[in-house]
């Protein structure tokens, strides 16, 4: 047989169900606002805070990081270039400290404050200098010494070059030597001195063979003992002394001024009575002479 729904129930359910609802609105925490103003500024703050998509930018600073990097690594690399493919020589204040030997073993003299360089990686006998020098050039190719007032080439000679701010000054001392200065070229020869200024070139006598005053070995001592002086010798000339003589204890007193090793070996041997001989390499045997 078919039953009715108890009515009673269901409005008791009912009612017990609105109960419920009530009693929860009744509870219900609203979040501690005072007004909708709040929970906008509330709202706007914290969006605010949130950190802006960084899509574009990341893009953009990592090209900037990018360029940043192989610009700085060019640098880097330029640096060291210049570093390690250049030799700067520049003269000091002592005589034995402006003495220097070229890759080719040829030798230069500068006077205080002068530099000269010249390419270490594809040297080719061309230097570029910037005040004044002696050289003593070894055979072989053409050498150049490039400055700012002009060109001088050789091929194996002694000569002495001056570049000044606004002359060039070239004497040669042994051999010949071609000069390029304002469009004009011109060569010197043994003991002539070439004077470039205004674009002018003069030539006059150069005074001989001698040795500027700057490239000559200049010492003086009193009861100094001779294993004390070989030495300054060796590092101003670049070479190697032996001495194999009972004398090499002995003191020498005197002054010496000269150029080459000849003849600061003849002023010592002379006195200590000793004979020497140089070898092609540049060793020098010192002997009890007989």
């Amino acid at each position: 047989m078919f039953r009715h729904p108890d009515l009673n129930n269901i409005n008791g359910a009912k009612n017990d169900f609105q109960n419920k609802i009530d009693q929860s609105i009744r509870y219900f925490q609203v979040p501690n606002m005072n007004d909708k103003e709040d929970v906008l500024d509330n709202l706007m703050r914290k969006i605010a805070e949130q950190k802006e998509p960084e899509v574009h930018q990341t893009k953009v600073r990592k090209l900037f990081y990018t360029v940043s990097s192989v610009a700085a690594v060019g640098l880097i690399l330029f640096a060291l270039y210049f570093f390690f493919a250049f030799e700067t020589y520049t003269g000091g204040s002592q005589q034995a400290s402006n003495v220097f030997y070229l890759p080719d073993n040829s030798r230069i003299i500068l006077t205080e404050g002068t530099t000269l360089k010249y390419s270490k990686i594809t040297y080719n006998r061309n230097v570029r200098l910037k005040g004044e020098a002696y050289f003593e050039v070894k055979s072989g190719d053409g050498f150049y010494v490039d400055s700012r007032q002009g060109t001088v080439a050789v091929l194996g000679t002694r000569f002495r070059v001056n570049d000044e701010a606004s002359s060039l000054t070239v004497q040669c001392y042994e051999g010949i030597v071609g000069v390029h200065y304002a469009d004009q070229k011109i060569k010197i020869a043994e003991g002539m001195l070439l004077k470039g200024e205004e674009n002018k070139i003069v030539v006059t006598d150069g005074k001989g063979k001698g040795y500027p005053d700057f490239a000559r070995f200049n010492f003086s001592c009193k009861n100094q003992n001779l294993n004390e002086i070989w030495p300054e010798i060796e590092q101003y000339f670049g070479v190697d002394i032996t001495c194999k003589s009972t004398s090499k204890n002995k003191s020498f007193t005197g002054s010496i001024s000269a150029g080459n090793i000849n003849d600061v070996l003849d002023i010592i041997c002379t006195s200590m009575k000793l004979d020497y001989t140089i070898d092609e390499n540049g060793h020098v045997t010192l002997t009890s002479r007989n």
